[in-house]
């Protein structure tokens, strides 16, 4: 792990501070993608400014804002576009901003790719319920028409009537890496993001123990288009349906994701779909559950698209429809129910024998502890002229998420 401050105590003490060019070499040679142009300033808090709200008011696109570890109470700091905003170690334990209920965290306005956040946990930010910017969307960060890239930050105890933590609107979206989302809420839709963006994406992410009122327990995508790639959802819960997932009108591409033991109140434990048609590809749906029919899956108007993934689980209905017809190939479905082991149930039996699909145990690693792994004997792993099914290959106790390299 690089470290670019050697800390003494919290913020409020003065860090024992490296010289600053050896500073920006180390940081160079930690984050590569992040070079600053050869005109950058490097500010440093508390060195140069007293906060972090302090520093952003002084700096300019490209400059870098260092901060040292410490927890900075602080809320409502607009990141201008083309600056980077690091902390000391890079690594979410470092520095933590602290909004104190008392507003958002951060916010990002019309900000391009050149724009980034590393290293921070972010908490206790809630968005204004009247007056302000998008009173209502964005617990701890509010991103508008802004494709920045926020990396390695955790999001925790956050809250907002839509995106607990994150919201995102515009046309552009951020893209969001090695992120954790724990504990946010949302009074409506989108426990920990609410994403009604036409572009961005999530790599690398986690989403645990988030929960809306109503919709999408770990994220919304509303009339929006988001990637997902090899991140995990799990035990989060909505009120109505999509426990880990709602899309309304929306485009989803999801790949390499775990969705697991997330809860939909009504119906769609995993997923909630409305006018929308997603893909997902290579991914791992187990445990997801609902109170009502459609304990993995609730559709309307929505054709959904499973390439090589595996559902498992036990439930009644597993698939509520309307006016929906997913389709499933090259994948494995295990679901157990009194009357109904080992069998594709409902509106799902036709493709059972179809398109190289499967009813088999995946024999995953340790499904009662997260480890969705596949063991050496799986029928899921890629064999001659076949994928591998699911989300992950063989390697019992490897860490998922994996780090995210560009």
């Amino acid at each position: 792990m690089c470290k670019l401050f050697v800390d003494e105590g919290r913020h409020q003490r003065a860090p024992r501070v490296l010289p600053i060019f050896t500073i920006v070499a180390m940081a160079i040679a930690c984050a590569l993608f992040l070079v600053p142009p050869s005109s950058a300033r490097t500010i440093s808090v508390p060195g140069n400014a007293p906060s972090i709200k302090g520093a952003m008011i002084q700096a300019r696109s490209g400059d870098i804002i260092l901060v040292s570890c410490g927890t900075y109470r602080e809320s409502d700091i607009r990141v201008k576009p083309g600056v980077s905003l690091w902390s000391g170690t890079l690594q979410p334990d470092c520095v933590t901003i602290d909004a104190g209920q008392q507003g958002r965290c951060l916010i990002f306005s019309d900000a391009d790719s050149t724009t980034n956040v590393v290293g921070f946990t972010l908490r206790g930010g809630t968005a204004p319920q009247s007056g302000g910017q998008s009173p209502g969307y964005g617990g701890a960060v509010l991103a508008t028409n802004s494709a920045a890239r926020i990396t390695r930050c955790n999001f925790t105890g956050n809250s907002a009537q839509y995106g607990g933590a994150l919201a995102a609107t515009g046309q552009r979206g951020p893209v969001l890496k090695q992120c954790r989302f724990d504990r946010n809420e949302a009074s409506a839709s989108g426990g920990a993001l609410h994403w009604a963006s036409n572009s961005g994406s999530l790599r690398g992410c986690t989403l645990v123990l988030n929960g809306a009122q109503v919709d999408g327990g770990a994220l919304t995508v509303f009339e929006g288009r988001l990637g997902v790639s090899n991140s995990l959802m799990s035990r989060n819960s909505a009120g109505n349906f999509g426990g880990a997932l709602s899309l309304t009108r929306a485009e989803a591409t999801v790949t390499g994701t775990v969705m697991a033991a997330n809860m939909g109140g009504l119906a769609g434990g995993a997923l909630a779909c409305r006018e929308s048609s997603p893909s997902f590809r290579h991914c791992t749906l187990h445990g997801n559950d609902a109170d009502g029919d459609g304990t993995v899956l609730a559709l309307k108007a929505s054709n959904p698209v499973f390439e090589s993934c595996v559902i498992t689980g036990s439930g009644r209905q597993i698939v509520e429809a309307s006016d929906s017809q997913p389709r499933i190939a090259g994948s494995n479905l295990m679901v157990h129910s009194s009357d109904q082991p080992m069998t594709w149930p409902g509106i799902l039996a036709p493709l059972q024998a179809s398109a190289g699909n499967l009813a088999v145990d995946p024999l995953y690693c340790s499904p009662e502890t997260g480890d969705f792994h596949l063991q050496d004997r799986s029928p899921c792993l890629a064999q001659s002229g076949s994928a591998q099914i699911g989300a992950l290959g063989q390697g019992c106790g490897a860490q998922f998420p994996r780090d995210v390299v560009d």
